[in-house]
């Protein structure tokens, strides 16, 4: 966040949200590559006025296999015994952000 205080008494941020995770699903070598999510904004706000920005996906997906032991690993009868799971789960990052111009008034208070 970079903060500039106007004459009014308003804030303008220039607001940059990264999320960075690891693609697990594409891999090379054993190692995952890093997925990069990115959002860019400049507002204008009032003092202590929240904003609330959004628009940082997540998609992961994961596999799970449930077997009953022994007889799930059995070949050909082992799917009788065997459940494969594709979970997909979406999320969203949102970040709240409440500016506060802090004057020699405030300073003095909050000590």
């Amino acid at each position: 966040v970079t903060p500039q205080i106007t004459p009014d008494d308003h804030v303008i941020m220039a607001v940059k949200v990264t999320k960075d995770e690891p693609d697990y699903l594409n891999r090379l070598n054993d190692v995952p590559p890093i997925k990069k999510n990115e959002v860019n904004a400049k507002v204008l706000v009032r003092d202590g006025e929240t904003i609330v920005i959004g628009g940082v996906f997540s998609n992961t997906q994961s596999k799970v296999v449930d077997k009953v032991p022994f007889l799930g690993d059995v070949p050909y009868l082992g799917r009788l015994f065997r459940r494969d799971v594709l979970a997909e789960k979406k999320s969203e990052l949102l970040v709240f952000l409440t500016p506060r111009i802090m004057n020699n008034q405030a300073i003095a208070v909050s000590r």
